[in-house]
């Protein structure tokens, strides 16, 4: 008996055991490879089945890969990239199956010195079909994906298009279905500036599917997210392709409106973010940075960031003034300077600015103007302040 008589005879008689064998390289794949779970079992037993027959039939006939038995493999791949299965556990799973397949050839032989042999042989032709057949769906995994990416551009551009224009309107709601996201949830923003354009965000798109989407406004990217427990991961991504490695972090908000309002509160917080060269969070620091944002406005401001920008000294006085409770000998002490000094430095920003500090309006313009002086000097070259909460960032 040749070799190839001794295959076919064997395959033949696996032909009969298909069915456990499908249930051995079924179980062996989802307790060893992640992904697969999402895919339903008997789905999963009819097309590990269905190519495992195709194989045994092949080597039976001794015949190697052939279009039909690539195409089923091919179109097996393109459905487990639409399933979400990562590709490397595709490609293991073409390993486990070869595995399982040349153990079952192995199983019985009473170590026959003559089948022994022949299951040497037969191994070649096993691995060829593994290859073959684990080729095929890469490549409709590829382009499944390809297509997948297509698919998400397109409908996360119109997402955000259709967010900023209406957000309120049905389609508004239809296309974040579509894109697994609930029009009714909660929606939150990061923004950076990116460094790789269009291609920035083709990859992150890619990655945050699960999570979120991605769009762009000029240079300015943003990452909306939605599950909860996703914002580390958001931030994660998004700083990797940030050009300052620096985030502005909108507001959590409800519904649709609310994703539009946090992508503008991301970005107006970005804009400050880029001037103190860290992380800002619009909620901590709204009005600061929703004024560093509307540059036609702040001329109303220049007397102050102009007198913040050359008297630091009494900048800082003034700072102080506000967190010693609005007292000037409270100022006094935190800066350790006489009483009269910071008196006189206080009438000195008065004189310069022609705001009252005892009064709402003329403290809190002081205040947003000093801020403003130091994130533009950061901007310029200057040490990067810290944004901080309290009367020094109201």
């Amino acid at each position: 008996m040749t070799v190839g008589e001794w295959t076919a005879r064997r395959s033949q008689a696996l032909l009969g055991e298909v069915d456990e064998l499908t249930a051995r390289i079924v179980g062996g794949i989802r307790s060893e490879l992640p992904g697969y779970e999402k895919i339903p079992i008997e789905n999963h037993r009819a097309a590990v089945r269905e190519q495992i027959r195709h194989v045994l039939l092949g080597l039976h006939h001794g015949r190697p890969p052939d279009p039909a038995g690539l195409a089923i493999a091919e179109r097996l791949g393109r459905e487990r990239a639409h399933a979400g299965v990562p590709v490397s556990a595709v490609m293991e799973a073409y390993i486990v199956a070869s595995r399982e397949l040349w153990t079952r050839f192995a199983t019985g032989l009473d170590e026959d010195p003559y089948a022994m042999r022949a299951l040497l042989d037969v191994v070649p032709e096993i691995l060829l079909w593994g290859h073959r057949l684990g080729g095929a769906a890469a490549d409709g995994y590829q382009m499944a994906t390809a297509d997948i990416l297509a698919d998400d551009t397109r409908l996360c551009g119109e997402f955000c298009a259709a967010i900023q224009s209406d957000p309120s309107s049905a389609r508004s709601a239809d296309l974040a279905r579509e894109l697994g996201l609930d029009p009714d949830g909660e929606f939150q923003a990061v923004a950076f500036v990116s460094h790789g354009g269009e291609h920035t965000i083709a990859r992150l798109r890619v990655r945050l599917r699960p999570i979120g989407v991605a769009g762009s406004d000029g240079s300015v990217c943003f990452v909306l997210f939605q599950r909860r427990g996703a914002r580390k991961s958001a931030e994660g991504l998004a700083r990797r392709f940030a050009r300052d490695g620096v985030l502005g972090i909108g507001r959590s908000r409800q519904g649709l409106n609310g994703a539009r309002l946090s992508v503008e509160d991301a970005e107006r917080a970005l804009g400050l973010a880029t001037a103190v060269g860290h992380d800002v969070e619009f909620e901590r620091h709204w009005l600061l940075a929703t004024i560093v944002a509307d540059t036609e406005r702040r001329d109303d401001l220049s007397s102050g960031i102009e007198a913040a920008t050359e008297n630091p000294h009494v900048a800082d006085t003034v700072l102080a003034f506000a967190e010693a409770g609005f007292s000037a000998a409270g100022a006094a002490r935190a800066q350790h300077l006489h009483a009269n000094s910071a008196a006189y430095r206080l009438e000195r920003w008065e004189h310069l600015t022609g705001w009252h500090l005892k009064d709402f309006e003329g403290l809190a313009r002081s205040i947003v103007a000093i801020r403003m002086a130091r994130a533009t000097t950061a901007s310029e070259g200057g040490a990067a302040p810290a944004v901080k909460d309290g009367p020094g960032d109201p």
